[in-house]
């Protein structure tokens, strides 16, 4: 499994991780609330991957990382609703997820 964020922001990184996953490009579409066709423009690195993707991915990447300390409540927050979430309401789930992980001394920065 991927194990650094840093890895996942590359075009390899991104695609060894979904593959991981067991999932196509259209099922990680959806969990991630990121388009199908960035999706693909990632993955052959023809698009660099914006603070917003970053946050989207990161946010795929803990739900599988920490999915055992919080199951049922981190899928409510994050699970496939994320796509439909306004930009506002995804900065607040960040948050939320902070403040989750610091209870298990864990925290996540974006850059």
């Amino acid at each position: 499994m991927v194990q650094d964020l840093q890895i996942l922001f590359t075009a390899e990184g991104l695609k060894r991780f979904r593959k991981e996953l067991s999932l196509t490009n259209n099922e990680f579409a959806t969990t991630s609330g990121i388009s199908e066709v960035t999706i693909s423009k990632l993955q052959n690195g023809r698009i660099k991957f914006s603070s917003y993707i970053k946050k989207a991915l990161q946010a795929v990447f803990l739900k599988e990382k920490y999915s055992g300390y919080f199951p049922e409540k981190y899928d409510e927050l994050i699970g496939l609703q994320l796509k439909s979430l306004n930009q506002k309401s995804k900065v607040e789930v960040y948050e939320v997820i902070n403040k989750m992980l610091s209870n298990h001394n864990n925290t996540i920065a974006y850059k």
